[in-house]
């Protein structure tokens, strides 16, 4: 086999725990066709989702002034207008405002039905204040308080998704007419207002700061003692955004431009009771719930989406389980296991035979290499063999080695849930290792209910 992954977006590169067999990029792609790459697994929480929609909102009217934003650009670290620069700018005020986010909510945390839970950077940030260091509240991208803050923090893990319902393009060109919607929503409830336009005066204080220095900032003590200011601020954002449940109309844009309530998406969305996955859903429940979304689902076109998915799901954890069969400490050589082996090879060829017409190359590359007429132990190295490409596309190292005996030298051991140390329990079971984004789904539906 030729190294044959790509690598579409950065949530591709996990730990080799937890994607073991490259699946992830077959997977995402039949689950974004329902969800239109509208859904992430670290873009899942609705109030920081709102957080974001409301500073994009504050920067894009600042932006509504071309003269003002023409100055603020010459300002900009001494320099004149060039390409980027405003994207630059952009940046640096979404990180400032996300810095501000996170300090309201460190000081509203002792609040009464206040919950300052989820929210990246706030743990660097107390500790910060907790050593007496001072936090500058810049307008860089780089004056971060959390590591690689500008990927990995409130605003970073929502870009993907935020253009996806086109909110901007690349270089965070603003849609005026979307923006426009969202101005139209917070500016319909006084505390979305007050807090806004405060904002929008602090980002143009800072710009507008006497500094020595070439970026626009002040510090955090320095704002503080703008007593008035701050505590409108500190309190607004407590007002507006201190509960997971979220605001109603801003539920009804969720569930609008995220698709939640049409087609395969609704349908699903649907399905998924939150009194029942308090703790989040099993694996052995995602059957369930896509079976249920099916049938609620009238839609010709929809409803295949979700055949889709119903059909390689299987597949894809019947391929995994047994590489973690082999990998799983209590294994010591593939003829051990080869009732496991073949009880599970079995069920994958009634699984092939029913799958026909593949849309997805790498799907079709992986049922390509274990559809091959094969005994159970040399089905076994296959699938070995097949892990040891993924891993080695990426760089790292394969999980185990098999020798001539069928022995096998352990390298990474994670071990299978007690229930599956049968394949025929683990089939019976139902379970399914890949997600098709239900949990973030269940997330959404908690704070959207």
């Amino acid at each position: 086999m030729k190294a044959f992954f790509t690598i579409p977006d950065k949530e591709l590169f996990l730990e080799s725990s937890i994607d073991p067999m490259g699946l992830r990029v077959i997977w995402t792609y039949y689950a974004h066709k329902i969800f239109d790459n509208k859904l992430t697994t670290i873009a899942n929480d609705i109030r920081i989702y709102s957080i974001n929609l409301f500073h994009h909102c504050i920067v894009s009217e600042l932006f509504q002034d071309r003269a003002k934003i023409n100055e603020l650009s010459l300002k900009y670290r001494n320099t004149k207008p060039k390409k980027g620069i405003e994207r630059e700018i952009k940046q640096g005020m979404i990180i400032c405002l996300e810095n501000i986010a996170i300090l309201s909510f460190i000081e509203n945390e002792h609040e009464k039905g206040f919950d300052p839970s989820g929210i990246p950077g706030s743990y660097k940030a107390k500790t910060k204040l907790n050593n007496g260091d001072e936090i500058y509240l810049a307008i860089d991208k780089y004056e971060e308080i959390l590591k690689n803050q500008v990927n990995l923090g409130m605003a970073g893990r929502y870009i993907g998704p935020m253009g996806e319902i086109g909110l901007f393009k690349k270089g965070l060109d603003y849609n005026d007419v979307e923006m426009k919607k969202l101005s139209d929503i917070f500016n319909s409830d006084e505390h979305y207002r007050v807090l806004k336009e405060k904002l929008k005066d602090l980002l143009l204080h800072i710009f507008n700061s006497d500094s020595s220095i070439k970026r626009p900032e002040i510090s955090f003590s320095d704002l503080k003692r703008k007593y008035s200011l701050w505590n409108t601020i500190k309190g607004e954002y407590g007002h507006c955004f201190g509960s997971r449940k979220v605001w109603k109309k801003l539920k009804e844009y969720f569930l609008n431009n995220l698709g939640l309530n049409k087609g395969a998406a609704g349908a699903i969305y649907d399905s998924i009771d939150i009194n029942k996955y308090v703790n989040g859903i099993p694996g052995e429940d995602f059957a369930l719930i896509f079976n249920e979304a099916r049938k609620q689902c009238s839609d010709a076109v929809e409803a295949e989406k979700i055949d889709d998915i119903l059909r390689i799901a299987p597949a894809l954890s019947h391929s995994e389980y047994i590489l973690r069969k082999l990998a799983d400490p209590d294994t010591d050589s593939v003829s051990e296991i080869e009732k496991d082996i073949e009880a599970i090879k079995k069920e994958l060829e009634n699984i092939w035979s029913n799958i026909i017409n593949i849309t997805n190359k790498d799907f079709a590359i992986l049922k390509r290499e274990l559809n091959k007429t094969l005994n159970s132990k040399e089905w076994a190295l296959e699938i070995v063999k097949y892990h040891e490409v993924v891993m080695k596309h990426r760089g790292g190292q394969a999980w185990l080695s098999i020798n001539d005996k069928l022995a096998i030298k352990h390298l990474f051991s994670p071990r299978l849930y007690e229930e599956h140390h049968s394949a025929k329990k683990y089939i019976a079971s139902g379970y399914w290792y890949h997600h098709y984004y239900l949990n973030t789904l269940l997330g959404f539906k908690k704070s959207l209910s």
